[in-house]
């Protein structure tokens, strides 16, 4: 009789393993799907902003490798809780679809059980994502500032386009052509520390990094 009793449980704890394997991996499938379809579409829309600011002036294949790749962090932390999320939705509605949750319960699985290895799952994922977070995506935006000053450092065109107006808070700034790193014929309207409007006007600038604040950039005039 013990020995009867045992070999049950033991049927009944490899079938649960069973279900929870057939649940998860179904979950993963769709949690596949989803997250490289998000992931697509986030990374599509990185590469038409960057086609538009950076590959129309020229800069240097390998610096845009890297920059679409410092890029990947902030991509990933946006694709992970959208995949999650529709994949959940995709799992489960495939299982009510094929009347498989009917199946479950007939079989005397009840509806929490079967949320089991879904939990355990997302349990995973939001630790992946909160390291991603919380290590990857600050190192990434770290990296790609760096990697855009270098980029604007070297082509100037990138972010003050030749022969244009360009704000930033309370200062304007105007530039004529834009011959390699070197910004012609510049007019820059501000405002001193009494908030009196000032012009400052030079034949040719250069971008360079601050030398009172580490990665603000400045124009040496």
């Amino acid at each position: 009789g013990a020995g009867r009793g045992r070999e049950g449980r033991q049927a009944v704890t490899r079938g649960i393993r069973r279900i929870d394997s057939y649940i998860l991996g179904e979950f993963l499938m769709s949690f596949g799907v989803a997250f490289l379809f998000f992931f697509f579409i986030f990374f599509v829309n990185q590469i038409l902003v960057l086609a538009e600011e950076i590959f129309s002036k020229k800069v240097p294949f390998w610096d845009v490798i890297l920059f679409i790749l410092y890029s990947l962090p902030s991509i990933l932390a946006l694709a992970f809780p959208f995949g999650a999320l529709v994949g959940a939705l995709m799992a489960v509605g495939r299982f009510s679809s094929d009347n498989e949750i009917l199946a479950f319960r007939a079989c005397g699985v009840p509806l929490r059980r079967m949320l089991a290895p879904l939990l355990f799952a997302g349990a995973v994922l939001s630790l992946v994502s909160f390291v991603m977070n919380d290590y990857f995506l600050p190192l990434g935006n770290i990296r790609l500032g760096s990697m855009y000053r270098k980029i604007l450092y070297a082509n100037p065109g990138v972010e003050l386009e030749p022969y244009s107006v360009k704000r930033y808070q309370d200062t304007v700034i105007i530039t004529g052509a834009v011959e390699g790193s070197t910004l012609r014929d510049i007019a820059i309207i501000d405002r001193n520390a009494e908030h009196q409007k000032r012009v400052i006007t030079a034949r040719s600038g250069v971008l360079e990094e601050g030398r009172s604040q580490r990665g603000v950039i400045s124009i040496r005039l």
